[in-house]
């Protein structure tokens, strides 16, 4: 009886032992998940928070990212606005510019043909309308001088840029040959052009065979047309008498010849110095200095023109008392004069 009360105490002992075990192993358990618990629920904290911070930064990165949405559109809009208002001003420039070329040439064409009708008036040229030009073609302006129809055309460039003018000249000259059917017209035809515009065209004249184009400007009509017009009075030259004709001849003759000489003896002299001014350079430089300050204050200017008329024995007086100077200067007047005629004027 004893032994099995001993029996039954051990057993009851060893499963109060095994009971204790099993509960400290199962507070054990309990606590390591009540530890990986908290420690889950710290990370799902930290997570939340962070999330929540995410979301607060993508909700304030969308306001950035649609404000500056909204600037871009509205520079975009400003950028086009303006684009559009310089395209505008831009064609409206053009628009303009186009305008002012189209009055720049209706200008040159009623500027060369009232110079013309002035100069006709003057001269007593007959001026030729283009509605009266008896031939083909209508010509801007036509004049009939020693019983020839003179055709002088105006010519102007179609914008600023000149580079395609000359071909536009080179293009009119050869139609110009529609104005020389007539057997009254004259062979020389020409172009007047905008002085502007002269700069730019390289080839002034075209030899067209049958007839010839000049390219001149404002300036050249009224000594073109009083050298077309002098063609009258040497035509009336045959009928003068032979000593009278030798007379003019020969003064004529003289005079050209003393023109010559002139500008000859003129050329020479602006060589002489020129090169004593290119050697005036080796001077000293404070005496160089010193003459450019006197070359710089001092003006030489010709007298001017007061008079309608220049009277020959005025000069004649004038040129007596400059050699009258000389020869007081003991300068040799007739010794250079016979130095320069030993020069060549004609190769």
């Amino acid at each position: 009886m004893q032994i099995l009360t001993v029996i039954l105490g051990c057993a009851l002992a060893a499963s109060l032992v095994a009971a204790w075990l099993l509960r400290v192993k199962y507070d054990a358990s309990v606590g390591e998940l009540r530890h990986s618990l908290d420690k889950v629920a710290a990370e799902k904290e930290a997570l939340f928070k962070r999330l929540s911070a995410l979301e607060e930064s993508e909700e304030r990165r969308k306001a950035v990212h649609d404000e500056r949405v909204t600037k871009l559109n509205l520079v975009l809009y400003q950028r086009e606005k303006e684009d559009l208002r310089a395209r505008t001003e831009h064609d409206q420039a053009e628009a303009r510019r186009a305008e002012e070329l189209r009055r720049t040439w209706s200008r040159h064409e009623n500027a060369v043909e009232e110079k013309i009708k002035v100069i006709c008036q003057r001269r007593a040229i007959e001026y030729v309308d283009k509605e009266a030009f008896p031939h083909k073609g209508k010509p801007d302006n036509c004049v009939r001088i020693c019983g020839e129809l003179v055709v002088l055309d105006s010519k102007s460039p179609q914008g600023e840029d000149l580079e395609n003018f000359p071909t536009y000249i080179k293009a009119q000259a050869v139609a110009a040959g529609k104005y020389v059917k007539g057997e009254d017209v004259c062979n020389d035809i020409f172009f007047v052009v905008p002085r502007s515009a002269a700069e730019g065209v390289d080839t002034k004249f075209y030899n067209q065979a049958d007839y010839r184009v000049h390219v001149i400007t404002e300036d050249a009509i009224e000594p073109i047309l009083i050298a077309r017009q002098k063609l009258e009075e040497y035509a009336l030259a045959d009928k003068l008498d032979p000593a009278d004709r030798e007379k003019i001849c020969t003064f004529i003759g003289k005079v050209a010849h003393g023109m010559k000489r002139k500008v000859q003896v003129d050329q020479w002299f602006s060589k002489h110095f020129i090169t004593l001014l290119s050697e005036a350079g080796e001077l000293p430089s404070e005496i160089i200095d010193e003459v450019r300050a006197v070359e710089r204050a001092t003006r030489v200017s010709p007298p001017a023109e007061r008079r309608k008329a220049i009277e020959l024995k005025d000069l004649q007086d004038e040129q007596n008392r400059i050699l009258q100077f000389a020869e007081g200067q003991q300068i040799d007047t007739q010794g250079s004069f016979e130095a320069l005629n030993a020069v060549p004027l004609e190769k």
